[in-house]
């Protein structure tokens, strides 16, 4: 069952947005990495340098 919205989405958008990588945002917002990686996706943020399970 999903939680309707996040509170924490625009800021993890923002910290991603500002080249932190998704091991650092999932541990800072206490979220597993792949819903991370999701909600990067969702916005349209990518990261070659990266790989799915870094972190």
């Amino acid at each position: 069952m999903r939680k309707p919205g996040n509170p924490d989405t625009p800021a993890i958008v923002r910290d991603l947005q500002a080249g932190d990588t998704y091991g650092e945002v999932a541990a800072r917002y206490g979220r597993p990495l792949n819903c991370i990686y999701n909600m990067a996706h969702r916005y349209g943020i990518r990261r070659r340098s990266e790989t799915y399970d870094e972190g």
